[in-house]
């Protein structure tokens, strides 16, 4: 699964089907299938009330941790002379902080497009450590949404997040249609997915990171390998993938603490299942109108 270079996600129209096929030795065919917008394949935190409900709660929850980093409201008033951007107006009050992630994502596009960062008529820059602490901040804001404001409530963030991509890739492995399958999202999915799997306090995906998951067999045991590759500078320069083990279902591991272990494919089988990954479309059309259980951790 990865996060798409620029743009929207390729394609919005669920029928249309192609296949591409390689004349040249040692080629391999390729479907192409172009799934609609906002499925929950890829998108299972869109149109999801019950998601929806979550991410209030965690935001309302974490902005006063937001709100104390030293020098945040001196850099918001600076940001919004800079930028415009409403969420950051003074008149937000105590959600402010939760702004700061419009300007991270600014700065993402920026840095990517290798572009000079926040260009303003008002002559204005901001210094490197105000852009790590806007960094800070950015990712805080998207680890409370996706992962939630206590690692009780990740599970719940995690399931309704990754909507039915989790069932998607376990089928896959046991049914072995394909040698090879890709999923270009976008970083929402990536970071959904990994909260999905009990991993906790990722770093952010920039553009062009991904997600993988290998199928190993030696013919008498599967095995399944887990990667992870948030920056695709670092993966060009290591040229090698940055596997991390599988979380035990009902754990949570910081992302720091993994280690590059693989699970079989009955662990990796049985996690899915206990994690409660929606088993189709109509499974999330009807749980995300439910309420969330908000009382754990609090």
């Amino acid at each position: 699964i990865n996060a798409e270079y620029m743009g929207d996600e390729a394609g919005v129209v669920h029928e249309a089907k192609k296949e591409a096929k390689c004349d040249y030795d040692r080629g391999i065919s390729l479907r192409i299938d172009f799934t609609r917008d906002h499925s929950p394949l890829l998108h299972g935190m869109k149109e999801n009330e019950c998601f929806n409900s979550l991410v209030k709660h965690s935001m309302s929850e974490g902005v006063e941790t937001l709100a104390q980093t030293p020098g945040i409201s001196k850099l918001m008033d600076k940001l919004w002379n800079i930028t415009g951007f409403t969420k950051l107006n003074p008149a937000k009050g105590r959600t402010r902080p939760l702004g700061m992630k419009t300007v991270y994502t600014q700065l993402q596009i920026e840095r990517a497009a290798k572009m000079t960062l926040l260009v303003s008529l008002r002559d204005d820059t901001i210094s490197i450590q105000e852009e790590q602490t806007i960094n800070r901040i950015g990712a805080a804001n998207h680890h409370l949404k996706f992962q939630g404001v206590t690692s009780e409530l990740q599970e719940q963030h995690g399931r309704e997040g990754a909507g039915t991509l989790p069932i998607t890739i376990l089928r896959a492995m046991f049914e072995r249609k394909y040698q090879f399958m890709l999923f270009s999202a976008h970083d929402t999915t990536i970071m959904a997915l990994l909260s999905f799997f009990g991993i906790r306090d990722w770093p952010i995906p920039e553009f062009a990171a991904n997600v993988g998951f290998e199928l190993h067999s030696d013919g008498h045991k599967s095995w399944v390998k887990m990667f992870y590759n948030s920056d695709i500078n670092v993966l060009l320069k290591d040229k090698q993938f940055h596997y991390v083990s599988v979380p035990k279902a009902g754990t949570v591991v910081p992302f720091s603490r993994l280690d590059t272990s693989a699970v079989s494919l009955e662990e990796f089988r049985d996690t899915i299942v206990a994690r409660g990954a929606y088993v189709s479309e109509r499974e999330w059309a009807f749980g995300r109108n439910k309420k969330p259980s908000l009382s754990v951790g609090q």
